[in-house]
């Protein structure tokens, strides 16, 4: 997807989605939760790229260099989330590393995106580490917090994120 145009069901939140991020005026932190196959980590993706596009118009334009590089999973300022290899659940380590790496300015002067597909498989260890950086985010640095568990994440980490609740998809969307 390359533009919220090409995104089908969930229409009011990708409407202020769209506007917050074409804007440039998102929030710190949003946790996306729904059930699977809802299209949340494609969301939170055009949302990054969106907000790292510098090509002309509409944003995403999907064809500038930031754009192209969010795609494939290349651009350097766009982190996606995972536990360690060998393990399932995502520790204080990983959680440490990230810290850093966003408290180091961007690549390219501008945002710096999170992506957590599975935020879920957090330890509430690694949750509480993670709480002191959504209560004071570094500057134009946004997370997205993916779940189709809301209930797994601490009431403390889901009240500093913007809440966006995705319904079952019907069967033509």
């Amino acid at each position: 997807m390359h533009a919220f145009e090409d995104f089908r069901g969930q229409s009011a939140h990708i409407g202020q989605l769209k506007h917050d991020f074409s804007a440039h005026t998102f929030v710190h932190a949003y946790l996306i939760s729904g059930p699977r196959g809802t299209g949340k980590k494609s969301v939170a993706r055009l949302c990054a790229m969106a907000a790292l596009c510098r090509g002309e118009g509409e944003k995403p334009c999907g064809q500038c260099g930031p754009c192209r590089r969010v795609l494939s999973d290349t651009h350097p300022d766009v982190h996606t989330v995972m536990p360690e290899k060998g393990k399932q659940t995502i520790g204080v380590g990983v959680l440490r590393d990230v810290i850093a790496e966003v408290s180091v300015k961007s690549f390219e002067g501008t945002t710096k995106a999170l992506i957590f597909p599975e935020a879920e498989r957090m330890t509430p260890a690694a949750q509480n580490c993670l709480l002191k950086t959504l209560e004071e985010p570094p500057q134009d640095t946004v997370f997205f917090l993916i779940t189709d568990q809301p209930g797994a994440l601490l009431p403390t980490i889901v009240s500093r994120c913007r809440v966006i609740r995705f319904h079952p998809l019907s069967a033509e969307e």
